[in-house]
């Protein structure tokens, strides 16, 4: 793994979580930009299918925390998604966004 990436961030939240038996999920996605090298990230699903260009993304991570893109299904498919797909998520690193993520995780 690492010799195939520029880049492997070790997750300590993610380590720690599935010891303590509890389901990641989400919280291994969100958790991970708490670890980031980059001042932008862009968080992409392997099953993820970009519609459009993905640098629209990170452009507005110059205004904004975190973006999330619309889900493209149905509403039903999940039931806790509000609307928002987990699947491409762009996070800013600054103190304010890991302020967000930490009481996120915390709930």
């Amino acid at each position: 793994l690492l010799k195939s990436f520029d880049y492997v961030v070790f997750n300590e939240f993610a380590s720690n979580a599935g010891n303590s038996g509890m389901r990641l999920g989400w919280a291994s996605k969100v958790s991970s930009f708490l670890f980031t090298p980059f001042e932008k990230t862009l968080y992409v699903d392997a099953d993820t299918r970009f519609c459009s260009d993905p640098h629209v993304i990170l452009s507005q991570l110059n205004h904004l925390e975190m973006i999330g893109a619309k889900e493209a299904r149905d509403s039903g498919y999940r039931s806790n998604s509000n609307g928002i797909n987990g699947g491409s998520i762009g996070y800013r690193k600054t103190e304010k966004a890991a302020d967000i993520i930490y009481s996120v995780l915390s709930m």
